[in-house]
């Protein structure tokens, strides 16, 4: 994952770009907290196993409906990408 973002933002904003992305541990730490501390106890494993699986199967949607485009253009603008790996469609342009 580091490489790759660095990679598509460069050496620069790529690692602030990665530092922002690791935040999201907080919250999946603090929901993984409240389900052993709540649920688990309460309602036992089959419970916990269901809401894991739904919150797969949420993401796993979320997934296939996301078009993954990369607005080369914008980023550029604010130096936000490292142009060496711009394609060959946005160079014609």
């Amino acid at each position: 994952m580091p490489g790759s973002v660095t990679n598509v933002y460069g050496i620069n904003k790529g690692t602030q770009i990665f530092s922002i992305i690791l935040t999201a541990q907080i919250p999946s730490s603090l929901l993984n907290f409240l389900m052993t501390e709540f649920i688990l106890p309460n309602f036992g494993f089959l419970p916990c196993f269901l809401i894991c699986a739904a919150m797969t199967v949420m993401a796993m949607i979320i997934l296939w409906r996301f078009e993954e485009e990369l607005d080369v253009d914008n980023l550029s603008k604010v130096q936000g990408i490292d142009l060496k790996y711009k394609s060959k469609e946005v160079e014609d342009d």
